[in-house]
């Protein structure tokens, strides 16, 4: 099974990008599963008020989604959001805690083990509004220090994993549709067998 694990601040475009990505695998016969982001259904508070419960519940809420996935034969994920997204949540709302070093080796070998292609979605100014729903932070400060975490744990991943990251922006989903899922299959192909 191949594992691509979409991740990046919120409002960036994610979503739209998992939908393009199944369509792409789908045209291509690939039986494939989108894991949509789960924090929409966690039942402790999110964002900015979220506590290290909400953050223990995505963590393993993410986990047990992909093993299901696993266990239905699917030959592709995609994941909206997956165990390295709790973790850089986690690190700006409720660091130090005893639990997050342990959660983000965790999460960090989980990756590296089971994530075959990483891929992640920035804004192209994060300085700017963007569309929030009644889910999603609107703090544009909050969403930059999210933005900031990504890439730090990004470049983590990368000291492990260099060839298994691709970056793309909001514009590379919105301003072509294929052009994102164009650059992330031509250089998936080099990663995995699809």
């Amino acid at each position: 099974m191949i594992r691509f694990n979409v991740l990046g601040t919120h409002a960036v475009g994610k979503s739209t990008l998992c939908f393009q990505l199944a369509n792409a695998l789908k045209m291509q016969n690939v039986n494939v599963k989108i894991i949509a982001e789960n924090i929409r259904s966690c039942p402790f508070p999110i964002n900015q008020a979220a506590t290290i419960d909400t953050e223990l519940w995505v963590f393993h809420k993410s986990i047990l989604e992909e093993l299901h996935a696993k266990a239905e034969k699917y030959e592709a994920i995609i994941l909206d959001r997956g165990v390295l997204d709790g973790i850089v949540y986690f690190r700006e709302r409720n660091y130090p805690n005893e639990y997050y070093e342990l959660l983000s080796n965790l999460a960090l070998t989980w990756a590296e083990n089971k994530y075959d292609v990483l891929i992640l979605v920035e804004p192209d100014d994060c300085d700017k509004a963007y569309t929030v729903d009644a889910v999603r932070d609107s703090d544009i400060a909050y969403r930059k220090k999210i933005m900031l975490g990504f890439r730090s744990i990004i470049e983590e991943f990368e000291k492990r994993c260099n060839s298994r990251v691709i970056k793309v922006r909001s514009s590379d989903i919105f301003s072509d549709s294929t052009y994102a899922v164009d650059k992330i299959l031509s250089l998936s192909s080099n990663m995995v067998k699809i």
